[in-house]
């Protein structure tokens, strides 16, 4: 089973061959949910998926930077951290790939189990939110308003340490 497990992440075997063998899904549901356009992998789910991609590009967007996508999820995971804008951010950097990819898990989920159509939109806010609540409840003492600090989530990078 651990190998297994290490292949499914790695990218080597179908999320839909996982969902089959556990009886969640038939054979007829192994497409990608979120675009339709290939089997759903790992790394096709959480870095080539149209609406993933999006996501990812979107959050990228808001510290300037513009990334080459990797064709596995580790290799993206292993090479995150050097495309941080810089080191006093990587604390928050690192957060965003985890927020990201919890989002694209949760958005997946939510449409498979529950019909629930997912919008890039929503899940950028809902990645903001993540990093600002992280920020004002797990990680710093401050008086701002989670209100306030969404409303400047660059700056709360900027000054992040």
């Amino acid at each position: 089973m651990e190998m297994f497990l290490w292949q499914l992440w790695r990218g080597r075997v179908l999320v839909g061959d996982v969902l089959y063998r556990s009886g969640m899904v038939n054979l007829s549901c192994l497409d990608c949910p979120l675009c339709s356009l290939e089997k759903e992998s790992i790394d096709h789910l959480f870095l080539h998926c149209t609406w993933s991609k999006s996501l990812w590009l979107d959050c990228m967007a808001w510290w300037g930077v513009v990334g080459c996508f990797n064709n596995i999820v580790k290799d993206w995971q292993d090479g995150w951290t050097s495309l941080s804008p810089a080191i006093k951010h990587e604390r928050v950097w690192n957060s965003l790939f985890c927020s990201i990819v919890w989002t694209i898990w949760k958005n997946r989920n939510h449409f498979v189990f529950e019909g629930k159509i997912p919008f890039v939109e929503q899940a950028v806010d809902w990645v903001k939110f993540q990093l600002v609540w992280g920020y004002k409840y797990l990680g710093r003492e401050t008086q701002d308003t989670v209100q306030s600090l969404l409303r400047n989530v660059k700056d709360l990078c900027v000054e992040t340490n």
